[in-house]
């Protein structure tokens, strides 16, 4: 549920709530059954994240991703 309410978030052009909605489908582990699903996650949370200027925790969700 997290997953899908953060695509409409970023849709809308909500940051910040899509960062804490991906943060939550991420943390929860939700999303640790598919690792392409994943990868896709931890790269729209990186982008947002530098998007907002928070390029050291940006750079490990990248990490992450790969």
């Amino acid at each position: 549920a997290d997953w899908r309410a953060a695509g409409d978030a970023l849709m809308q052009g909500d940051l910040t709530a899509a960062e804490v909605l991906l943060s939550d489908a991420i943390d929860s582990g939700q999303l640790n059954d598919d690792k392409g699903l994943l990868a896709t996650a931890l790269t729209w949370r990186c982008a947002i994240r530098v998007a907002s200027g928070q390029i050291e925790v940006a750079t490990g969700d990248c990490e992450q991703a790969i």
